[in-house]
Order: C-alpha cells, then sequence, then structure tokens
C-alpha cells in the first residue's frame, strides 16, 4: 500500500497493553503494518466509532489540518478473542504521535498564537465533534499542535443546520468583544468553509477504505451526507455561536429620491 495513504492496514501484535483513560477502551502495542513494526494506541471501537475516526482523519488530511497520519484498522484477532463487541478490527494511531506532550488543560493565550486554531475550531463545528477535551490535543513545539480523538463526531442527534458547542470556537472568540471583530473571524472562517465546498467526495470515499472494513459502507455515506448538507448551514451556524448581528438595513438602497 502507498505510505503515504491516509489509512493503511495493520495487525496488532500480542503483549499490548490497557491505557488508563476515561473511556476505557484504548490499549499500547507493536502493530505490524507495510512498513515495519509500530508502537500504536489502539482503539477498541465499534465499526461505527472506527468510521467516524477515519473519515475525520481522511477530510483533515485532504485539508491539511493537524491531525497525522497515516492510521490504521488494525486486525485485532490475535490480542481481544472474547471482546463485548465481538470486534476483530481496532483503530490504530502511532503511539509517538499522539502520547508525547497530552494536554491537561487549555493554554488559552498560547492557543491564540497558533495559526491552526481557526481551522481546527471550525472543523470541529463542522464534523459536529464537541468532545475536543484538552485531553483530545497534543502539545508538539511552539504554535504546533495536533488533535485527535473523533469516535464522538457526527452524534445522531445533531441535525445538519444544528450548531455545537466547540470549545476551540469559545477560545478563539473568547477575547474579541467588538462587532468589528466578530466579522473579522467570521470572514476568515467562511474562507475555511469554502475549502469544503471543494471537496472531492468520490476520493474521500474511495480514501476511507471501506471495503476493508466490513459494516463500515453505510456509516460513511450516512456522515458523508451529513456534511454535505451541514456545508450550506455552515454561514448561519458560524453567525450563531459567534454572535455576529445581522446589519442594520441599508435604507439608502430603498431611498426614493
Amino acid at each position: 500500500m502507498n505510505f503515504d495513504h491516509p489509512i493503511q492496514l495493520a495487525t496488532a501484535l500480542p503483549g499490548v497493553e490497557p491505557v488508563d483513560n476515561r473511556k476505557g477502551n484504548t490499549v499500547i502495542g507493536n502493530i505490524s503494518a507495510d512498513h515495519g513494526v509500530k508502537r500504536s494506541c489502539i482503539k477498541l471501537l465499534t465499526i461505527e466509532g472506527i468510521a467516524k475516526e477515519a473519515l475525520s482523519a481522511v477530510l483533515a488530511s485532504e485539508l491539511n489540518l493537524p491531525v497525522k497520519t497515516p492510521c490504521y484498522y488494525v486486525d485485532i484477532c490475535n490480542i481481544e478473542p472474547s471482546s463485548r463487541y465481538a470486534r476483530k478490527v481496532a483503530f490504530g494511531a502511532i503511539y509517538d504521535q499522539m502520547a508525547s506532550f497530552p494536554l491537561n488543560r487549555y493554554p488559552e493565550e498560547e492557543l491564540r498564537q497558533w495559526p491552526g486554531l481557526l481551522p481546527a475550531a471550525v472543523f470541529d463545528q463542522w464534523i459536529a465533534n464537541n468532545d475536543r477535551l484538552p485531553g483530545n490535543m497534543v502539545y508538539e513545539k511552539k504554535n504546533s499542535y495536533w488533535l485527535f480523538d473523533h469516535d464522538e463526531a457526527f452524534p445522531g442527534y445533531i441535525k445538519p443546520s444544528q450548531p455545537i458547542d466547540s470549545q476551540l470556537l469559545k477560545i478563539l472568540v473568547s477575547a474579541r468583544q467588538t462587532d468589528f471583530e466578530l466579522r473579522g473571524i467570521k470572514k476568515e472562517a467562511m474562507s475555511v468553509v469554502n475549502r469544503y465546498r471543494e471537496i472531492d467526495w468520490e476520493r474521500v470515499f474511495s480514501l476511507v477504505l471501506s471495503g476493508e472494513l466490513p459494516g463500515s459502507e453505510p456509516y460513511f455515506r450516512k456522515y458523508i451526507r451529513f456534511l454535505q448538507e451541514r456545508t450550506h448551514c455552515m454561514e448561519a451556524i458560524l453567525n450563531e455561536k459567534l454572535g455576529v448581528r445581522q446589519r442594520e438595513t441599508d435604507f439608502s438602497n430603498n431611498a426614493n429620491f
């Protein structure tokens, strides 16, 4: 397989260790892939959860957002034969990409200086991911953060037109008070949304490798439809979440001289 492909295939090797996290669904261990053996975080998810992670990773890759790839569909038959989900596949990400400096709080002042804050905040709003807890970001170096953990994106209770509470968007606007400043953020955010309108969805569907993840195709197609519909709603969503007021009527256009 092409090493640049955002989703690749791997097999988990015996000897994994559980991770103490709030969900209790992650282990650390070695995986064997085309490019060798790598230490990996392996998330034991349902097929739906894996589909959410995979689609988010592919989209982030296509949009040059700060999510590291490749990620993996990991065969775990050798390490968890009695899974409560009767699963045979998990979602993997290389361990050294995820665990160096996980955040335990939001460094708000530093994040406001991060060039990736606005694209990441708009992306979270687009995929309806309100689970961007500090632990779901990694600090690499000054002005460099990475996002991970997207298995709670695309919640079924969110309609395409319905905003969510994006923690990163709140940080982005918390120091901006004037309507002029908010409109400036809105303009930048819409330039991000315009990139969503240019996405080649057939290419995205090919990149998620649904054929390698049995039972995943309906989920991928559902989430892609959700995103296509939500893209058309993003301006109204951003107006609401940014608190951008409608401009007063331009009476000069209606004046009768």
